[in-house]
């Protein structure tokens, strides 16, 4: 199958494309949204060394979540 646009009845385009690629851009899409999240952990700035370690902690649990989909 090709990729394609077509309308419906109420001209709203539909993306047609293989089913391949769709997961692909979805997986893709779960990938670059895990990565923001594990970012935002990092970022966090805690006055406790234990907190920091925390989320240092939390980024590297969400990464991991990518390794065992």
């Amino acid at each position: 199958m090709y990729e394609t646009i077509y309308k419906d009845t109420e001209g709203r385009p539909i993306l047609v494309i293989g089913e391949l690629e769709a997961f692909t851009m979805v997986g893709e899409a779960i990938k670059e949204e895990r990565e923001a999240c594990a970012k935002v952990c990092e970022l966090q700035r805690f006055s406790s060394p234990v907190r920091e370690f925390g989320a240092k902690d939390c980024a590297a649990a969400i990464r991991a979540r990518g390794n065992h989909d």
